[in-house]
């Protein structure tokens, strides 16, 4: 049988990781962005175990000034990898390997720098991006996955995560260079969705 003490120890301590878990400035929802944080069913593109901390290494090293470098994260799927390749290939672009590689200072420098984001907003977003991509696309330059259109926020928009891969300083391999969201606003009286790029 198990006395009241301890039961109030039990209590406590659940009460002090249920804080840590969502008090966690890595989990933390910053002001004036909104970003769904739901867990949804893990990854359709594998993230490596050390992916984000490699991500965050780079990171970290870039705002201090120090020399970074392109690291393994993560690798597409074997249909990605697929579906990825016939996009490319039919455009006259030669095909990618199947690891995806990532230097922090272009995240430093576009996401923190030019956004103003923190890199533990950057890391968020990532890791929420890699549970949702998978439909891939041409966008100019880039190569890029897409998730499907999440369903509607509270305020009626509906948003694309989106992650962004260069694929020529670093061929045969993808660089991640951005995380992206695409919030397409409810439309108003004259009709018609408006597609932003909002980070």
């Amino acid at each position: 049988m198990v006395g009241a003490g301890a039961h109030s120890g039990f209590i406590t301590l659940g009460r002090s990781l249920f804080g840590m878990m969502f008090n966690s400035s890595a989990y933390r929802i910053p002001k004036n962005r909104k970003f769904s944080l739901l867990r949804v069913q893990r990854s359709t593109l594998p993230l490596y175990a050390d992916g984000l901390k490699k991500i965050r290494r780079s990171m970290e090293m870039a705002s201090q000034g120090q020399r970074t470098w392109h690291e393994k994260i993560g690798a597409f799927t074997p249909e990605q990898l697929t579906a990825l390749n016939n996009l490319r290939v039919g455009e006259g672009f030669p095909p990618v390997e199947a690891v995806i590689v990532c230097n922090g200072k272009h995240l430093w420098d576009s996401r923190c720098i030019k956004d103003s984001y923190s890199i533990d907003e950057v890391i968020a977003q990532i890791e929420l991006a890699f549970d949702l991509v998978k439909h891939p696309a041409r966008d100019r330059w880039a190569t890029v996955l897409k998730s499907d259109r999440q369903p509607p926020d509270g305020s009626g928009n509906r948003i694309t995560y989106e992650m962004v891969f260069e694929c020529t300083s670093k061929h045969p391999n993808a660089s991640l260079v951005d995380p992206e969201k695409v919030v397409f606003i409810q439309p108003g009286i004259a009709g018609g969705e408006l597609g932003g790029l909002v980070g």
